[in-house]
């Protein structure tokens, strides 16, 4: 891990307007200073969270060096960060969504992984994805559910599952910590779930 935080200054401007905007809380990461045997202090690996409330439903924005994925396959190195917004709602569905690497390729060759195909020859091309259950795919053939991953670029991965819907972007720019793209990520998160609702 480096010590370097290369978009410190950028996130904590961001969550600060979001805590001017949004109810919620603001929560800064403990120092343990007073502890002599470590050489680093852990605080200074964190990034400030925000978690936040909208239309009754809680959500969280966070910097992370890992994107949250189950099934997906990221080439890691240092100083690669991603920006996490996360609402917490429960799901009847499990999926993720992410551009398509190499490794998926090569497993789709060899049939050790199989992808799901909505029938929509430019979505299915631009993703892969993963289901499970007939809820999953019912989701992914949505056209409207399709739009709103579009509207999520540039996504790393967007994953849904039991207890929420997750959204993960590698930063790249400092225009994924603006906080009118990530306000408009939230909100596009809020219309997933309003068509949660809908899956039987």
């Amino acid at each position: 891990m480096s010590l370097e935080k290369p978009w410190e200054k950028r996130f904590d401007t961001l969550v600060d307007e979001l805590a001017r905007n949004y109810d919620g809380k603001l929560k800064r990461p403990e120092s343990t200073r007073d502890l002599p045997t470590l050489a680093v202090d852990p605080s200074y690996f964190n990034y400030p969270i925000f978690y936040g409330e909208y239309k009754n439903m809680q959500f969280i924005v966070e910097n992370n060096e890992l994107p949250g994925a189950k099934y997906s396959i990221y080439d890691l190195g240092d100083n690669v960060e991603f920006l996490r917004i996360t609402l917490l709602r429960q799901s009847p569905v499990n999926i993720e969504i992410t551009h398509e690497h190499w490794l998926h390729r090569l497993q789709k060759k060899i049939k050790i992984k199989r992808e799901f195909q909505t029938g929509n020859e430019a979505f299915d091309k631009d993703y892969f994805l993963h289901a499970d259950s007939e809820r999953d795919k019912q989701l992914l053939a949505d056209s409207e559910f399709q739009q709103i991953v579009r509207q999520l670029e540039p996504l790393s991965v967007l994953r849904i599952y039991k207890v929420g819907v997750r959204l993960s972007q590698m930063i790249t720019d400092a225009k994924h910590l603006d906080y009118l793209t990530v306000d408009r990520c939230i909100r596009n998160l809020y219309k997933i779930a309003d068509l949660l609702s809908s899956i039987k």
